[in-house]
């Protein structure tokens, strides 16, 4: 039989059915796609909402912003959400979430008008984080609406139940519907899901203070505690509470302040404070409703562009009333409680400068200084002016934003809008900080294998970059390394190089780290100065740190604690050994508003620094405040450094002789062993016995100090 040739045509009925099959598949994969139902689940995070769109493939998709509390989008596939999973505390940022069209799937979600948002895909999911409110706005349905109509007379709870969102206004593209299409829309998954959908907002709680005569008030939140300070020395009559949960307060804590009186009682971690009224009448309301009071902003005065400390902060409050000094509850420094009396003088959330903190406050201000000399002062039709003596370390007016002035997050450091031009942005790698990790992790990873090779690697990149800005430098360089091996070329490039050389720097490697951080195409780059001193002073090479330290240490600012702490507190002793005090002290100030996430050897190293500090400005009493608790302190290595430097300065001052200062001196070689500091403390022992004419131990114990210091410069 002759072989039938390769080419033969498909006899016509074979062809026809095969055509038909694939329309047929076609048909039933097109329906499918119609009906596919994309799953959503939610997670809350300490500076946004999360919001994961799954879908059987990767999400096409669209994001805009319609509205200044619409944010739509658009899916390339059609089907439908299924909202099963979503917990509504989870997205507190997210009030609503309905679905105005099917084929394609759109969605609109309603959140406050000064949220941002960032989305992107892993794998087959869209990722949407929605960011807390910049000005602490929450979202209102009518019926909480209603409800704060109602909040003069707690006694009468709503009697609704919480109204649906309304619809997205109709658009141009909208308009194009047909009302079939219309009704088929409104019939789909419309779904309000509100952060107590389902059931009635509580009636709010209530601490009514009255008073035959005027008193001023300031109302603030510190750990568990509700602190509410009035300017009436002999007030009598306590507040009254009412409401659902007022037991919940009761009883009130009476504490006596100079001048004052405070009432202490606990808040409640699911309401929002507010204040009402003023003068002879005040209402503080505890409610599951935010107020949309705005803050009143701070003004900078008199600020010298370039120079670190030159100007005044004044807050124009219109009815200031006392300034009381109370001590924190919680770390038992000084504050500086500023009472109003009218509600209206309400400074808002928490921030952050250079040379104090501002309390979180429902009404009031409240401060708490960092840097000696911080005074508070009530001035007449101008409000409350914040001074120091030499100038607060201010940027002027016209270079901060809006935005950044009314931020519920501190801002620890005043940074220049014009910075040189960047390598990291920690602050956006991050993803949500240490909490989120995990999270994210899983996400990132969880198709990776079936991903595209210029996807992979860029998923990892993320990953390496999230963890390098979380001060993890060994799983970055892990991440890195694989990226560096499926793009081999990509492994000689300045970005690669500068993320693995700070990797390298926080992993304690540093000669592999300054192997990567010193290749010329960096040069142009400020901030890898910091990067370059930070492995350099770990090397020893203090000479080539002083060289390699920027002019201004403005980005360091911006950069996370776990990280600002590391490289902040080499950078300062940079400085600080070049003899740079301004800029050692601004790092320092910086490092001072992290203390609760410096752990106890770099609280060591801070105060020995900020000993050293005021011992160049010639400040002899602050630096033996400093140093004199390190000398006697656990830690071994600031122990032997405060012990060695104490010394040398006791015998400067005269404060003791050369017999006490060998006895100091010897104890002190036995501290710490191994290293330069051991050198030093030799060099200076010798020195000490030639002063006392004791030239043979002198000898000796220099001859230890010159093999010890052998080597480093």
């Amino acid at each position: 039989m002759a072989r039938k040739n390769k080419h033969t045509t498909i006899p016509a009925i074979a062809l026809y059915v095969f055509v038909m099959m694939m329309c047929l598949i076609q048909t039933v994969s097109q329906a499918y796609a119609q009906n596919e139902s994309l799953k959503i689940r939610a997670s809350a995070h300490d500076e946004y909402s999360r919001v994961v769109f799954e879908s059987s493939q990767k999400p096409v998709f669209e994001i805009v912003k319609t509205t200044d509390n619409t944010l739509q989008i658009t899916f390339k596939q059609s089907g439908s959400i299924d909202t099963s999973s979503v917990t509504p505390s989870n997205i507190s940022n997210v009030s609503a979430l309905e679905t105005i069209a099917t084929d394609p799937l759109k969605i609109a979600l309603t959140i406050p008008a000064s949220s941002n948002h960032r989305a992107f895909n892993a794998g087959n999911k869209l990722i949407l984080d929605i960011f807390n409110p910049t000005d602490g706005e929450r979202l209102e349905t009518q019926s909480q609406q209603k409800t704060q109509s109602q909040e003069e007379d707690v006694s009468t709870p709503p009697q609704d139940q919480l109204a649906d969102v309304p619809n997205e206004p109709e658009t141009s593209q909208n308009a194009e519907v047909s009302q079939a299409q219309k009704a088929e829309v409104e019939a789909v998954e419309k779904r309000p899901l509100e952060k107590y959908a389902g059931t009635t907002p509580q009636t709010p709680d209530l601490i009514t203070l009255s008073s035959s005569q005027s008193i001023g008030l300031t109302v603030f939140e510190r750990g568990d505690r509700l602190w509410i300070i009035n300017d009436q020395a002999d007030l009598r009559l306590e507040p009254q509470v009412s409401g659902p949960n007022q037991t919940e307060y009761l009883p009130l804590q009476r504490v006596a302040l100079r001048g004052a009186n405070a009432f202490v009682t606990n808040t409640h971690e699911t309401r929002n404070i507010y204040t009402k009224g003023g003068g002879l009448l005040w209402k503080i309301l505890l409610s599951d409703i935010p107020s949309k009071t705005e803050p009143i902003n701070p003004i900078r005065e008199n600020v010298t562009d370039g120079k670190f400390r030159s100007g005044k902060i004044t807050w124009p409050l219109s009815e200031p009333g006392e300034v009381i000094d109370m001590k924190d509850p919680l770390t038992g420094i000084p504050l500086k409680i500023v009472t109003v009396k009218n509600a209206d003088d309400f400074t808002g959330p928490a921030r952050s400068f250079v040379d104090f903190d501002v309390l979180p406050a429902a009404v009031g201000l409240v401060i708490a200084p960092k840097t000696p000399g911080v005074d508070v002062k009530i001035i007449a039709e101008k409000g409350v002016e914040i001074t120091h003596p030499e100038g607060l370390a201010l940027l002027p007016q016209n270079r901060v934003s809006s935005d950044s002035m009314v931020s519920s997050e501190a801002i620890k450091a005043e940074p220049r809008e014009s910075l040189s031009a960047r390598v990291y942005d920690f602050k956006n790698w991050q993803l949500g900080g240490v909490k989120a990790m995990s999270d994210n992790h899983a996400i990132v990873l969880s198709d990776v294998h079936n991903m595209p090779e210029n996807a992979r690697s860029e998923n990892l990149m993320t990953l390496a970059k999230m963890y390098l800005s979380n001060a993890m430098g060994a799983e970055a360089l892990g991440f890195l390394e694989i990226v560096g091996e499926d793009n081999p070329e990509l492994k000689n490039t300045a970005e690669f190089r500068a993320l693995r050389g700070a990797a390298h720097a926080l992993d304690y490697k540093m000669e592999d780290a300054f192997t990567d951080l010193s290749i010329d195409d960096l040069d142009a780059f400020d901030e890898i100065g910091f990067w370059r001193a930070f492995a350099l002073a770990d090397l020893g090479d203090w000479q080539q740190a002083i060289q390699s330290l920027p002019e201004s240490a403005d980005v360091l600012a911006t950069y996370p604690d776990l990280i600002q702490n590391r490289v902040g507190l080499v950078a300062a002793e940079v400085a600080l050994r070049e003899g740079n005090v301004p800029m050692g002290e601004q790092i320092l100030a910086m490092l001072e508003a992290n203390k609760k996430t410096l752990r106890d050897p770099q609280k060591a190293a801070l105060a020995y620094l900020k000993g050293e500090a005021a011992r160049q400005r010639g400040q002899i009493g602050k630096t033996k405040e400093y140093w004199e608790p390190l000398d006697k302190g656990k830690d071994d290595l600031y122990r032997a450094k405060a012990g060695l430097a104490l010394t040398r300065l006791m015998i400067e001052e005269g404060d003791i002789g050369s017999e006490e200062a060998i006895d100091r001196l010897e104890r002190l070689r036995y501290a710490w062993r191994g290293d330069e500091l051991e050198g030093q403390i030799n060099y200076w022992l010798g020195q000490t016995y030639f002063d006392n004419e004791e030239f043979v131990k002198g000898l000796n114990v220099m001859r230890e100090a010159a093999s010890f210091t052998a080597g480093t410069k």
